[in-house]
Protein backbone atom coordinates (compact mmCIF):
# COMPACT_ATOMS: atom_id res chain seq x y z
CA UNK A 1 0.00 0.00 0.00
CA UNK A 2 1.30 3.54 -0.92
CA UNK A 3 1.00 6.38 1.35
CA UNK A 4 -1.44 9.00 0.36
CA UNK A 5 0.29 12.10 -0.92
CA UNK A 6 -1.35 15.53 -0.56
CA UNK A 7 -1.32 17.22 -4.39
CA UNK A 8 0.87 20.27 -4.11
CA UNK A 9 -0.79 23.78 -5.97
CA UNK A 10 0.65 24.46 -9.08
CA UNK A 11 3.69 26.86 -9.17
CA UNK A 12 3.21 29.49 -11.63
CA UNK A 13 3.44 33.19 -12.57
CA UNK A 14 0.90 34.40 -10.35
CA UNK A 15 1.47 32.41 -7.55
CA UNK A 16 2.95 34.41 -4.90
CA UNK A 17 0.20 37.38 -5.03
CA UNK A 18 -3.17 35.46 -4.28
CA UNK A 19 -1.35 33.05 -2.13
CA UNK A 20 -1.22 34.92 1.17
CA UNK A 21 -3.36 33.97 3.96
CA UNK A 22 -4.91 37.07 5.69
CA UNK A 23 -4.37 37.30 9.30
CA UNK A 24 -7.05 36.21 11.46
CA UNK A 25 -8.47 34.18 8.74
CA UNK A 26 -7.47 30.50 9.69
CA UNK A 27 -6.58 30.52 13.37
CA UNK A 28 -10.31 31.30 14.21
CA UNK A 29 -11.44 29.09 11.42
CA UNK A 30 -14.24 31.55 9.57
CA UNK A 31 -12.67 30.16 6.58
CA UNK A 32 -11.59 27.26 4.68
CA UNK A 33 -9.82 26.53 1.48
CA UNK A 34 -12.32 25.84 -1.35
CA UNK A 35 -10.14 25.45 -4.61
CA UNK A 36 -10.47 22.62 -5.99
CA UNK A 37 -7.38 20.55 -7.61
CA UNK A 38 -7.71 22.20 -11.25
CA UNK A 39 -8.14 26.12 -10.14
CA UNK A 40 -6.52 28.82 -11.27
CA UNK A 41 -7.01 30.95 -8.13
CA UNK A 42 -7.29 30.02 -4.35
CA UNK A 43 -10.46 30.29 -3.05
CA UNK A 44 -12.13 30.46 0.82
CA UNK A 45 -15.18 29.83 1.91
CA UNK A 46 -16.44 31.93 4.42
CA UNK A 47 -17.80 29.83 7.65
CA UNK A 48 -18.97 32.84 9.70
CA UNK A 49 -22.57 31.06 9.56
CA UNK A 50 -21.51 27.45 10.44
CA UNK A 51 -19.48 29.22 13.41
CA UNK A 52 -22.23 31.47 15.09
CA UNK A 53 -25.20 29.30 13.77
CA UNK A 54 -26.74 31.96 12.07
CA UNK A 55 -29.86 32.01 9.25
CA UNK A 56 -29.89 33.95 6.21
CA UNK A 57 -31.78 36.89 7.68
CA UNK A 58 -29.30 37.46 10.62
CA UNK A 59 -26.27 36.76 8.31
CA UNK A 60 -27.17 39.29 6.24
CA UNK A 61 -27.86 41.94 8.67
CA UNK A 62 -24.43 41.14 10.07
CA UNK A 63 -22.89 41.55 6.65
CA UNK A 64 -24.06 44.70 6.03
CA UNK A 65 -23.40 46.11 9.29
CA UNK A 66 -19.56 44.90 8.91
CA UNK A 67 -19.31 46.30 5.64
CA UNK A 68 -21.40 49.26 6.35
CA UNK A 69 -20.69 50.44 10.03
CA UNK A 70 -23.70 51.44 12.00
CA UNK A 71 -27.37 51.63 9.99
CA UNK A 72 -30.87 52.18 10.71
CA UNK A 73 -33.75 49.61 10.40
CA UNK A 74 -34.95 51.06 6.59
CA UNK A 75 -31.33 51.27 5.58
CA UNK A 76 -30.31 47.50 6.13
CA UNK A 77 -34.02 46.57 4.13
CA UNK A 78 -32.81 48.11 1.72
CA UNK A 79 -29.41 47.29 1.86
CA UNK A 80 -29.61 43.39 2.29
CA UNK A 81 -32.42 43.60 -0.54
CA UNK A 82 -30.32 41.29 -2.63
CA UNK A 83 -29.26 38.81 0.26
CA UNK A 84 -32.35 38.53 2.00
CA UNK A 85 -35.44 40.20 1.23
CA UNK A 86 -37.67 41.45 4.36
CA UNK A 87 -41.15 41.96 4.31
CA UNK A 88 -40.79 45.50 5.98
CA UNK A 89 -38.56 47.13 8.41
CA UNK A 90 -40.38 45.50 11.36
CA UNK A 91 -39.07 42.13 10.68
CA UNK A 92 -35.36 43.74 10.29
CA UNK A 93 -36.22 44.89 13.78
CA UNK A 94 -37.20 41.62 14.99
CA UNK A 95 -34.10 40.10 13.30
CA UNK A 96 -31.91 42.80 14.89
CA UNK A 97 -33.28 42.22 18.29
CA UNK A 98 -32.29 38.43 18.17
CA UNK A 99 -29.03 39.31 17.16
CA UNK A 100 -28.95 42.09 20.06
CA UNK A 101 -30.01 39.25 22.18
CA UNK A 102 -26.91 37.05 21.29
CA UNK A 103 -25.03 40.21 21.97
CA UNK A 104 -23.83 40.35 18.38
CA UNK A 105 -25.18 43.91 17.75
CA UNK A 106 -26.33 47.01 19.87
CA UNK A 107 -28.56 49.78 19.63
CA UNK A 108 -26.76 52.80 19.10
CA UNK A 109 -28.51 55.95 20.94
CA UNK A 110 -29.96 58.52 18.22
CA UNK A 111 -27.33 60.95 17.83
CA UNK A 112 -28.08 65.05 17.00
CA UNK A 113 -29.65 65.64 13.67
CA UNK A 114 -30.36 61.88 13.30
CA UNK A 115 -34.48 60.73 12.76
CA UNK A 116 -34.10 57.22 13.74
CA UNK A 117 -31.54 54.94 16.13
CA UNK A 118 -28.84 53.03 14.43
CA UNK A 119 -27.47 49.80 15.19
CA UNK A 120 -23.96 48.80 14.91
CA UNK A 121 -22.27 45.22 15.64
CA UNK A 122 -20.20 43.87 18.23
CA UNK A 123 -17.62 41.50 16.12
CA UNK A 124 -14.72 43.51 16.90
CA UNK A 125 -13.30 46.91 17.59
CA UNK A 126 -14.43 49.57 15.05
CA UNK A 127 -14.06 53.38 15.36
CA UNK A 128 -16.48 55.55 17.12
CA UNK A 129 -17.95 57.33 14.27
CA UNK A 130 -17.04 61.09 14.97
CA UNK A 131 -14.52 61.24 17.79
CA UNK A 132 -11.94 63.60 17.33
CA UNK A 133 -8.14 62.88 17.60
CA UNK A 134 -6.23 63.02 21.06
CA UNK A 135 -6.48 66.88 22.48
CA UNK A 136 -2.96 66.11 24.03
CA UNK A 137 -1.40 65.07 20.81
CA UNK A 138 -2.55 68.42 18.97
CA UNK A 139 -1.65 69.96 21.96
CA UNK A 140 2.01 68.86 21.69
CA UNK A 141 2.09 68.86 17.86
CA UNK A 142 0.98 72.37 17.93
CA UNK A 143 4.28 73.65 20.22
CA UNK A 144 6.22 71.73 17.94
CA UNK A 145 5.20 73.82 15.09
CA UNK A 146 5.70 76.95 16.55
CA UNK A 147 9.15 76.15 17.74
CA UNK A 148 9.70 75.06 14.51
CA UNK A 149 7.91 77.92 12.86
CA UNK A 150 10.29 80.64 15.64
CA UNK A 151 13.04 78.77 14.42
CA UNK A 152 12.98 79.79 10.68
CA UNK A 153 11.78 83.42 11.67
CA UNK A 154 14.91 83.42 13.52
CA UNK A 155 16.97 82.39 10.12
CA UNK A 156 15.18 84.47 7.83
CA UNK A 157 15.81 87.51 9.14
Amino acid sequence: MQPVVEPRPRAGPRRGRGARRRPGARPDRLARLASGQGSRAIKYRHLLDDALGLDGDKLSVLAVLLLRGPQTAAELKTRTERLHRFAGPGEVTETLAALAARELVELLPRGPGQREERWRHLLGEAASPGSPPEAEGLEERLARIEERLAALERLVG
